[in-house]
């Protein structure tokens, strides 16, 4: 590897790492958002405000390939990382309307709204370079991406946690608005944003006409039915353990950060397996293991043993994803361009389901946590056999 493309790997990392303290800043912030002292936002519109954020990234890694006609990539990737820098500019506004519950929920839409567009531009151009790139290592520097990605989302909820303490939950997010500007910084320094044409890709035909083949849309539509048991897991977790289980508020966002980490040190696990061997085994054997996890986080009513499940939560989500971006590209690498946006909007569509409906059912009282949480176990269920499907049907196209 030669040290310009180590230099831009850096910068790719780092940019996920920032990625993922944005992504689980506002989850890591629920205390304060709902509380009556606070904005006071309903359990309704806590699962709305994710919404925007889903739908904008979904659209946007859908038209990934349209628009990086017209624009080009450099030009989405730094769209996408101004959009990162408005996400946080109007999450940090919702600090000047106290006890304005419509205000307050109008500018969490809104900062979503950026956040969708900030992930969805660009966290998948930043797929795209490492494929681009790595061509012949993308299992091993996907995950490794990712697991960056899900550093950042670790730390997140920590950070929040921090300062919630302090009584000054706005430093959080100027933290992370300052290690969202050193990127840039970072990415002038490198000329990470000259990168296209990018030296040593290997050319590729184009997409040909006509839909996915079926072995490519079962794909995306796993990559779906996992975004509802991550979301799960990630946006409620907090208030499940809080409010359904009667653990602690330190115990909850603990158990948050424990997820994040474990799911991280899983990918980065994942990742010196995949450089050295197959990785289709560990695709088949991980949706059982989140299904295990999820079993016991619905049985346990002890605080003591709650952090354990999570990490064996977190160990088990953690490669799913990455692993389906590099299984996908490389079955059906004709399509890979369409189809590493296609898998991130997917995953942002099962995130939408899971965090919005899961608000709505508890309002209404049609479905608690406990309950929603059985339901994230279904579709672990439904994840497992398709993986198996895949896994063990698809050849290179």
């Amino acid at each position: 590897m030669s040290e310009s493309k180590k230099v831009k790997a850096a910068v790719f990392y780092l940019g996920s790492f920032v990625q993922g303290l944005c992504l689980i800043l506002l989850p890591g912030s629920s205390f304060v958002l709902k509380s009556p002292d606070f904005s006071g936002i309903t359990d309704p519109q806590y699962g709305l405000v994710f919404l925007p954020m889903v739908l904008t990234a979904a659209a946007c890694t859908l038209a990934f390939a349209r628009l990086e006609a017209v624009f080009k990539r450099p030009r989405l990737f730094y769209a996408g990382y101004f959009a990162n820098l408005l996400f946080l500019i109007f999450l940090g506004l919702v600090r000047l309307t106290p006890h304005r519950n419509m205000a307050s929920f109008g500018l969490l839409l809104t900062a979503n709204f950026f956040l969708g567009l900030g992930f969805g531009l660009f966290f998948t151009a930043m797929n795209l370079y490492i494929v681009d790139l790595f061509s012949a290592r993308r299992d091993a520097l996907l995950a490794g991406m990712h697991a960056f990605l899900g550093i950042g989302a670790a730390v997140s909820p920590l950070l929040a946690g921090h300062f919630i303490r302090q009584g000054n939950w706005p430093a959080s997010v100027s933290v992370t608005l300052l290690a969202l500007i050193l990127v840039g910084l970072a990415c002038r320094l490198t000329h990470a944003h000259r990168m296209g044409p990018l030296s040593g890709i290997v050319s590729r035909p184009p997409v040909p006409p006509g839909p996915f083949p079926a072995g490519a849309r079962l794909f995306l539509v796993t990559v779906f039915f996992y975004g509802i048991v991550e979301s799960t897991i990630g946006n409620w977790s907090v208030t499940y353990l809080n409010q359904d289980k009667g653990f602690s508020e330190g115990a909850a966002l603990a158990c948050l950060s424990v997820f994040w980490f474990s799911l991280t040190a899983g990918r980065l696990a994942a990742a010196f397996y995949a450089a050295r061997f197959e990785p289709l085994p560990l695709y088949r054997i991980s949706p059982f293991l989140i299904m295990g996890a999820l079993a016991a986080n619905l049985a346990n009513r002890e605080e003591a043993r709650v952090l354990l499940i999570y990490a064996a939560t977190g160990f088990g989500c953690s490669y799913f994803f990455p692993l389906s971006i590099s299984l996908s590209t490389r079955f059906y690498d004709r399509w890979r361009d369409t189809l590493a946006g296609g898998c991130v909007a997917a995953l942002m569509l099962g995130v939408g389901v899971g965090s919005s409906l899961a608000g709505f059912l508890r309002d209404r009282g049609w479905m608690n946590l406990d309950q929603t949480f059985m339901a994230a176990l279904g579709c672990a269920a439904v994840v497992a056999v398709l993986a198996w499907i895949l896994s063990t049907s698809s050849r290179p196209a």
